[in-house]
């Protein structure tokens, strides 16, 4: 096996493991994604880089009286699973949204397999946790399978 050297984080080696997939860039470490369960914002922290946050908003937004029942389920869900982790927010129009986010601290650097696999578990556990709140809180106007 030929080693990897590692690399300081930046946008352009972001840039090149998201590949050709359809994106849209601020030009300053910031890109959205759109994918399959959401839109993703993949966000290089710093300078210099240190975190490579990934986060998606859960699509439907739910009243605040069902506040309790959202941070239960975003509690136990945190305390469960080694990741991503949800959070949670109250707007201004008394909805609460729900977020999940991978961020991972990489202050030293990241080889290219190392980065394609953060990308990688990304895409497989952002969806995962999303489904977690699809699971607790049903959508009453799904279509019936």
């Amino acid at each position: 096996m030929v080693p990897q050297e590692v690399l300081p984080l930046d946008e352009e080696r972001v840039a090149a493991a998201l590949g050709h997939r359809e994106r849209y860039s601020d030009g300053a470490g910031r890109f959205l994604l759109q994918r399959p369960f959401g839109t993703v914002e993949v966000v290089v922290v710093g300078p210099p880089a240190a975190a490579l946050v990934l986060r998606c908003r859960w699509p439907r937004r739910i009243s605040v009286a069902h506040q309790a029942h959202v941070r239960d389920v975003v509690d136990a869900f945190n305390r469960t699973s080694p990741g991503p982790a949800l959070s949670l927010t109250v707007t201004d129009r008394g909805e609460i949204v729900v977020l999940a986010q991978c961020a991972p601290w990489l202050p030293a650097g990241v080889t290219e397999s190392q980065l394609a696999g953060i990308l990688a578990r990304a895409w497989v556990a952002l969806p995962a946790a999303l489904a977690t709140m699809d699971h607790a809180f049903p959508d009453p106007f799904a279509a019936a399978s």
